[in-house]
């Protein structure tokens, strides 16, 4: 199991994932990309860290951070805990006058004694000269000096192949610390001050002869607010001479080439690179190596600059005017004063005493080797991140901090990245979730429009068919089944749409049971798409079959827009009934202008009713056997300012479907009300008149309140006002509309059932509609079996009778149809035989108290000829 964020160096939580962290690690899977509360983070993976504090540098965040051992440090000195310090050569340069008097502090808190690490830089340096002259002979001896403990630690981790290639001496701080204990012996617990969090690992490594890594930026902090320059203290084992600038980029290493001539040469690395690496192993199976040794360090700017150190660039100005002294107060020794051999020479002299074993460093392999990534996986991974280009896979951009998209694809593959760190992929996917529908994986809209777009790029000669698809009741099957199967209902309707358009075509989602399709405009797809009729679907366990309605848009010219033309096809789709049979509709001009019609209509209305345009007119109801009036129905009509009429045929089926109907039939109500009120005077006849309520209407929640609000405004005897309901309103929800008209009937009202026997539910009205009166259609007497018709209306007004229901017929046209509703016992009629709609003006000269029943005289003395009254 990975440890993360367990070791010496860690993300806090001002992490936002940035990559910067992985672009400077040397080691791919040291930072792991992770979510935590749903943020992406980049932790650290303890097990990979080198501790090298590149990222704890890099990081404009201050989102990782290190840990060492300054307050145990610092506890074990205020309990009086023997403890010696070792103290960096960086410290001295980067605190040269502040030095003494920390130091001073140290002592004055308990510190038991202070030498320089500087001694053991020249202890180290000699050692090295001396493995290096003792095996210059040798083709296959180490060459890579021990400084770095990062870089020790990651060739231990990471180079196996590069561990003999390492000379065996100690480092600097360790040789400083093998030198205090075995010759100085002093018993104290080490610790160290350094720039560098990842000597703990070197501690570790050689047997903990030091207790505590104190990096130099915690220790300063330690010191806030203490006046350090009321002390003063000396190093009880300085530097001799050159060991103070060990610390300086690339002077250890001149250390040791004081010792040569030269044709002895070095290599200095700053960073760790594996390219680098590479290179060194190739040079070490050449016999003739390319320098005399390497000095690799990680810090790209030296120790000087390490993660453990808060110096503000300014201040290094200072920093190097230090060490610029510091190199001339020093700098004889590496002078042509003396030659190499006569400095080995006396070097040797010094270290005479010094048994060279007790500086031999050994190191481990540490090496995990981790499984290959398969081909088959970098394949893989490659194409779910929509890299499946040569080019799309060389991008190399470096922004998910990795060199290459190949590293990138490994760094998935082991699990140390995620595919939403590289930048294109991310771009790919929105892009794709774009163009994407998210439950079907087939194009959306915008998907369907960029595919129906290239096609018409790459074939410019040929003729495209767009269609809508809707899905015939898609709400049934929710209702019955649940979203889940309705769903999977859609997937497969998804199916069959991609495989109908899957020859040259293509196909998307537009939302719910909506789709759109494009194919080639030919004889052999429209026929194709005309035989497309229902789909079952057992395999998901929904029985119920799937129909659809298409509207379909003929492209031949290519004159409109991609948007328009799903719009044009919409349109021819909307015209259709959601009936259970799959049925296809073309947008043609025919279809054109009856939808100008329409988007004309819909453009006035809100105008109209504003206006008053929309008028109430009046068809009287009759009875045949007096010839008296006996009521009217209230019908609408729109005249428009100029004189024009609009049909009711065409408006109202338009305001039915885009719900104006609801506004417009509460106008019509109130006007009901007005002239239920006005006739009500005596010098008018008592004849009621009836107003239509349309089942959009009667849908509403609110009808009842509506109704009441206008009895309340408009104060009427309930029996001057009827309401008419259609057949089609009470086949749908009838407990709904029962409860509606009888709530209507307590108010006082009388409900007609209109249109009676033009559907399918007649039987059941008359069993369970709570009704007063049934308006006859008279479409039983049109057409042909005449005399079936006519047995069907004896009957009907016989059950009719015995129900004790008002009987009205409408739509009486001739004399011979009036007579025989006579004859069956129906004498009050509606229609064109007695009169036709008229305006309210000359309806209100029909009811007159004095008024004839007929303005027309002339129709009265042909009915009294026939001896029609009676």
């Amino acid at each position: 199991m990975r440890n993360y964020n367990d070791g010496i160096v860690r993300t806090n939580k001002r992490c936002i994932g940035c990559n910067k962290c992985v672009s400077k690690c040397p080691v791919v899977g040291a930072n792991v990309s992770v979510l935590k509360k749903g943020r992406p983070t980049m932790a650290v993976s303890s097990d990979k860290c080198i501790n090298c504090g590149n990222c704890v540098e890099v990081c404009n965040k201050q989102a990782r951070e290190f840990i060492d051992d300054t307050e145990d440090f610092f506890k074990a000195v205020r309990s009086d805990l023997k403890v010696s310090v070792l103290i960096d050569p960086s410290f001295y340069i980067l605190y040269k006058d502040k030095a003494n008097g920390i130091l001073g502090y140290l002592k004055e808190s308990g510190v038991n004694k202070i030498y320089d690490v500087g001694f053991g830089a020249e202890i180290a340096a000699y050692m090295n000269a001396q493995y290096i002259k003792e095996h210059e002979d040798d083709p296959k001896r180490a060459f890579i000096l021990n400084y770095c403990p990062a870089v020790v630690s990651y060739i231990e981790r990471y180079r196996p192949e590069m561990i003999d290639m390492m000379i065996p001496v100690q480092s600097p701080a360790i040789s400083t610390a093998i030198y205090v204990k075995k010759y100085l012996k002093d018993d104290s617990a080490l610790a160290l001050i350094s720039p560098c969090p990842s000597k703990k690992d070197e501690m570790l490594s050689t047997g903990n002869l030091i207790s505590y890594n104190v990096c130099i930026s915690n220790f300063i902090k330690e010191l806030e607010g203490i006046n350090t320059d009321a002390y003063v203290a000396q190093s009880d084992l300085p530097s001799r001479d050159v060991g103070v600038l060990s610390s300086v980029t690339g002077f250890f290493g001149e250390m040791i080439d004081i010792y040569f001539s030269k044709e002895y040469s070095s290599l200095r690395k700053e960073g760790i690179d594996g390219t680098f690496f590479d290179f060194v192993s190739m040079t070490a199976a050449d016999e003739t190596p390319m320098a005399t040794y390497f000095d690799i360090i990680s810090c790209q700017v030296s120790c000087l600059m390490g993660p453990g150190i808060s110096i503000p660039m300014q201040d290094y100005e200072h920093v190097n005017k230090t060490i610029r002294e510091l190199r001339k107060k020093n700098i004889g020794k590496l002078g042509d004063k003396t030659s190499s051999e006569e400095i080995y020479k006396a070097d040797s002299e010094i270290m005479k005493d010094l048994d060279p074993a007790d500086f031999v460093r050994t190191y481990q392999s540490k090496f995990r080797q981790e499984s290959e990534v398969p081909e088959s996986t970098y394949e893989s991974i490659f194409n779910t991140m929509y890299k499946t280009t040569p080019e799309k896979r060389n991008v190399d951009c470096g922004s998910c901090g990795y060199s290459t998209c190949r590293e990138m694809v490994g760094a998935i593959a082991y699990g140390y990245n995620r595919m939403e760190n590289c930048i294109h992929y991310m771009n790919d996917e929105l892009l794709m979730r774009y163009y994407t529908d998210d439950l079907t994986k087939i194009a959306n809209v915008e998907g369907f429009k960029a595919n129906v777009k290239r096609l018409y790029d790459e074939n410019p000669q040929k003729e495209y068919v767009i269609g809508v698809v809707s899905l015939n009741h898609l709400n049934l099957i929710n209702d019955l089944y649940g979203f889940s199967l309705g769903d999977a209902y859609i997937k497969k309707a998804a199916e069959i749409a991609v495989k109908f358009t899957s020859k040259g075509g293509t196909a998307g989602r537009l939302g719910g049971g909506e789709f759109l399709i494009c194919f080639e405009n030919s004889e052999e797809e429209l026929k194709r798409a005309d035989e497309a009729t229902t789909y079952s679907f057992p395999d998901i366990n929904v029985s119920f079959p799937l129909s659809f309605r298409a509207g379909l848009y003929i492209d031949r010219f290519r004159d409109e827009t991609i948007e328009a033309i799903i719009n044009f096809a919409s349109l021819a789709r909307d015209k259709i009934e959601e009936d259970g049979v799959s049925t296809i509709l073309i947008y043609d001009d025919e279809l054109q202008e009856k939808l100008a019609a329409e988007a004309m209509i819909t453009s006035q209305m809100y105008k109209a009713i504003t206006k008053k345009e929309f008028a109430p007119f009046f068809q009287p109801q009759y009875s045949h056997r007096t010839g008296k009036i006996v009521g009217a129905e209230m019908l609408c009509r729109w005249i428009k300012k100029d004189g024009s009429i609009i049909s009711p045929g065409l408006f109202i089926p338009i305001f039915e479907k885009n719900g104006f109907i609801k506004t417009l039939d509460k106008y019509m109500w109130e006007q009901a009300f007005i002239a239920a009120q006005n006739y009500s005077s005596d010098k008018y006849k008592k004849v009621p008149v009836s107003v239509n309520i349309s089942r959009v209407s009667l849908d509403e929640d609110d009808f009842v309140d509506t109704i009441r609000k206008l009895d309340e405004r408009y104060p009427i005897d309930k029996s001057g006002l009827h309401f008419e309901i259609t057949e089609s309103a009470y086949s749908s929800r009838q407990d709904i509309v029962s409860r509606k008209v009888n709530e209507l009937r307590k108010m006082g009202f009388k409900v007609a059932v209109d249109d009676f026997g033009s559907g399918y539910s007649s039987l059941n009205i008359l069993k369970d509609m709570p009704i007063d009166i049934l308006k006859l259609d008279m479409g039983f007497l049109r057409g042909r079996n005449q005399e079936n018709g006519e047995i069907i209306i004896r009957n009907v007004v016989s059950m009719v009778k015995e129900l004790d229901l008002e009987i009205i017929s409408e739509g009486v046209e001739n004399i011979e149809q009036a007579e025989f509703l006579k004859y069956v016992g129906c004498d009050t009629i509606q229609g064109y035989l007695y009169a036709r709609p008229m305006p309210a003006k000359e309806y209100e000269k029909l009811i007159l108290a004095d008024a004839s029943d007929f303005n027309n005289m002339k129709f009265e003395n042909e009915m009294k000829e026939k001896g029609v009254f009676y």
